[in-house]
């Protein structure tokens, strides 16, 4: 027996096969949107002042190349709140905030230029030179003389 599948059935499957696509495309465009964000941006900017203000304020007590690998070239930090006020106030080394180091910073930053460059910019042929054009400074580069 054979089943004859109307071009309703065939159609909605196609659709549903055509909507499992979008779907995870959509995830994709959704979680590259969100690395993209201005906010995001804004945040990461925002914290590296912060950092920047915390390592310039810690260069007092450490040395400034104890300062560029404690805050700047590592991952996280921990910012001490004696930083903040007078020594005469006596605040403990101990009173500290876990806070993103440089690294992580900028790494992040340079993910949300990509991600927004990928979100914001399309290709077009307009943006590129022609073939003709763009070969004679490659051929004078490669001839060797």
């Amino acid at each position: 027996m054979t089943q004859i599948s109307t071009e309703a059935e065939v159609g909605s499957r196609g659709n549903a096969a055509e909507h499992a696509r979008g779907r995870g495309r959509s995830i994709v465009m959704t979680a590259l949107r969100a690395l993209a964000s201005l906010r995001l941006t804004v945040a990461l900017l925002a914290m590296s002042m912060v950092l920047i203000l915390a390592g310039t304020l810690a260069q007092m007590h450490d040395g400034v190349w104890t300062v560029v690998h404690e805050y700047f070239r590592s991952t996280h930090t921990w910012i001490r709140l004696r930083l903040f006020v007078p020594d005469s106030w006596g605040v403990s080394d101990r009173l500290a905030i876990l806070f993103p180091g440089g690294l992580t910073i900028g790494v992040l930053l340079f993910v949300n230029l990509v991600a927004a460059h990928a979100v914001r910019f399309k290709l077009s042929a307009k943006r590129f030179p022609r073939a003709p054009m763009a070969a004679p400074p490659l051929r004078c580069c490669t001839s060797g003389r």
